[in-house]
């Protein structure tokens, strides 16, 4: 019996930083007002990993005007220099028009009193959550900025980091934001040399990286562009983080359907990850740096001998990866891009090795779907049912497929990738319907179903842009994220969780384009994170029926009016444009129970740097209850108007004092009062405000 073994081939590829062609922002001296604008137009959103001038949504600055002209930024605060900006959120309100814009407005100095110039610090995605908060930019003295990489997860997204620095400056000259890509990337790609065997791609892990650490931004280039030495030689990687803290795994996401893999004369490399994810890895150099796969393999035939783990179980394969230039250690350099290709289904006896190239950042590689003469064996039992009262295929011009169509001239079934492209429409008529196998229907536009489910998983079906889910059906986790998901439509189902994320979501339980969260119950997590939404018309209003978490972040509310619901969490945090939040039932109450028209147990809204009012509107009589609202970054907050509402516990920035908060809480009008019975500062407790009588603590 043949063994079969690993062969990893790993490629390093240079990461393009922001070319000319690319530069983000100009901060004119027209008006001596100190203004962000685009150099170049601004297309539709992108939702690659990667970040471009395209589609930066925005970024937080610091401007440090060095007065004395000793050019000493470790001694602003001492030194009689001062700050234009302080960790300020520089945003683009709507992606793609517009100028960037800020307040309140910071201008220049006059032109005779400037000695050193003024100099510009900033990173991108503005308030990222994985800067540390007590090293970032606010107070930044050119010490270290920290920052962690996150674990990528359903629930959590990696981010393309970007960094960007100017020198001094004077006021007549344009100042350019060229901003570097501050972290590595890495893809991972396969193939099998084996026609007659299936392997089985389970997970890939990267073993004992660090991800938290502290960069000094005096080493990012000012033209957004590193200088690498040579990697064929034993010249010193380009790293400039520090890392701190433990070591831990980092592995790409494969979700609930693995990979499969079938070899092919000239097979050719797929991504293991689709067509543009990527992992953000930590610049560092490790010794002993160890890739950890998870596979199966066995044998195409009808007994399915397995050469590799078994149908429950996968084999874990560890192999070091080295760079013998560098003693054996392998280094991540900052602003580049690694390419790990796997290949399985060479025999014992060759030896395991590696090969360096040098080209651009790229997000190009195809989606995996492999090239099979038949997908028979990768789809479920109830995709190949020639039975119209459980599945239903449409294609592209509307017309409904044979059922023949997945049979062959005996009569058996046999599937095809033509014949599974020319499906563009599914619908579902069978209870707990199988969907293994849905991401293979690559050209997958539309999917219905009113039958009972347990899980749904569409999120590598990259096409879809229409779901519908009627009747008072019963679903488990239905996962959508990641599509062209542009509309969901509802009978009465009740979900367990709706992932939505990363979609372009425009109607939401309607025929138009409005979103409508009360058009169906979903118990668990309703995520909309990163859909770029600027209005919610209805929300969960049923008691009985509260969702565990509604997830409204990354988006790009301006204005957020939040009508009648009752809800656990709202997660309306990281909307770096939401200026306004505003409480307002459709119907005020009238002495009525506490909570009776928004009852809220939780809301986030932290990283909203630019909000400048929380109100509570249309309501008499305790009709709002929110038993805590966090908005602890907003600095720039001016007024937090209760009314006649109920907040248990209010969690501002930590550097607002009782004497600077007092004048913003407002708890009292013509009409009536409401009541704050605890104001915190971070996590110290500053006072309470009722009906008008704000008491310090």
């Amino acid at each position: 019996m043949k063994k079969f073994v690993l062969i990893a081939v790993t490629t390093a590829l240079a990461l393009s930083s922001c070319s000319n062609d690319q530069e983000f922002d100009s901060i004119q001296t027209k008006n001596k007002e100190i203004d962000f604008r685009s150099f170049i137009d601004k297309g539709t959103q992108s939702r690659a990993t990667v970040t471009t001038g395209e589609n930066i949504l925005g970024f937080t600055v610091t401007g440090w005007w060095d007065r004395t002209g000793n050019n000493d930024i470790t001694n602003a605060a001492n030194a009689g220099d001062e700050y234009l900006f302080n960790a300020f959120d520089i945003n683009r309100r709507e992606e793609g028009v517009g100028t960037w814009s800020y307040s309140p407005k910071r201008y220049w100095p006059a032109a005779d009193i400037i000695e050193g110039g003024i100099s510009f610090f900033a990173y991108s995605p503005a308030s990222s959550k994985n800067v540390t908060k007590d090293n970032g930019l606010y107070n930044y003295k050119g010490n270290e900025l920290e920052y962690t990489v996150p674990d990528p997860s359903r629930t959590e997204a990696q981010e393309d980091f970007l960094l960007a620095r100017t020198g001094a400056l004077k006021t007549d000259e344009p100042v350019e934001l060229n901003f570097a890509h501050a972290l590595s990337r890495v893809r991972f790609f396969a193939r099998t040399t084996q026609t007659n065997l299936t392997y089985v791609v389970g997970g890939v892990e990267m073993i004992g990286l660090q991800k938290t650490g502290r960069i000094n931004m005096e080493n990012i280039p000012d033209k957004g562009i590193f200088s690498y030495n040579d990697v064929s030689t034993t010249s010193t990687p380009v790293i400039h983080w520090t890392p701190t803290g433990t070591t831990s795994d980092l592995g790409i996401d494969i979700g609930e359907s693995p990979i499969n893999l079938l070899g092919t004369s000239g097979s050719k490399y797929h991504s293991l990850q689709g067509e543009t994810n990527a992992l953000m890895v930590l610049p560092q150099k490790i010794n002993n740096f160890q890739i950890k796969v998870y596979y199966k393999a066995y044998l195409n035939n009808p007994e399915g001998t397995y050469f590799a783990g078994s149908k429950d179980k996968y084999e874990e394969r560890s192999f070091t990866v080295t760079d013998n230039l560098r003693n054996g250690d392998f280094p991540f350099e900052i602003g580049r891009q690694y390419n790990f290709c796997l290949q399985f289904g060479d025999e014992v006896g060759d030896e395991i090795t590696f090969s360096v190239e040098v080209g651009d950042w790229t997000d190009n590689a195809p989606i995996y779907t492999p090239e099979l003469t038949d997908y028979s064996s990768l789809i479920s039992d109830d995709f190949k049912s020639t039975n119209t009262s459980v599945i239903s295929f449409v294609d592209a011009k509307g017309n409904t497929l044979s059922p023949a169509l997945l049979l062959d001239s005996d009569g058996n079934t046999k599937i095809s990738k033509e014949e599974l492209r020319a499906v563009v429409g599914i619908i579902v008529s069978k209870e707990n319907f199988d969907f293994k196998g849905l991401e293979y229907f690559e050209n997958l536009e539309f999917l219905e179903t009113n039958k009972n489910m347990t899980n749904i998983d569409a999120s590598k079906n990259a096409k879809l842009t229409v779901a519908k889910f009627y009747g008072n059906s019963t679903l488990g986790t239905v996962n959508l994220s990641n599509t062209a998901l542009e509309t969901i439509n509802f009978g009465t189902p009740t979900f367990e969780n709706l992932n939505l994320s990363n979609t372009k979501i425009k109607g939401y339980g309607s025929s138009g384009e409005e979103i409508n969260l009360g058009a169906a119950t979903v118990t668990g997590t309703l995520n909309l994170s990163n859909c770029g939404l600027t209005t919610i018309t209805t929300m969960p209003t049923d008691a009985a029926k509260v969702p565990a978490m509604l997830d409204l972040s990354h988006n790009n509310f301006g204005k957020c009016t939040i009508p009648d619901c009752q809800l656990n969490t709202l997660d309306i945090s990281n909307n770096p444009s939401l200026t306004d939040l505003i409480f307002k039932p459709k119907v005020a109450a009238s002495s009525e129970a506490l909570g009776s028209k928004i009852k809220i147990e939780k809301v986030i809204a932290t990283g909203n740097k630019s909000l400048k009012t929380v109100i509570f509107e249309n309501t008499n009589y305790n009709g709002i209850y929110l038993k805590e609202v966090d908005i602890r970054d907003s600095q720039y907050l001016e007024k937090f108007d209760v009314r006649f509402s109920v907040v248990d516990k209010l969690i501002v920035w930590k550097g607002y004092t009782w004497t600077e908060i007092n004048p913003i809480i407002q708890t009292a009008n013509s009409s009536g009062r409401g009541k704050i019975n605890g104001i915190y500062a971070g996590e110290t407790l500053l006072g309470r405000s009722d009906g008008g009588t704000n008491s310090k603590n």
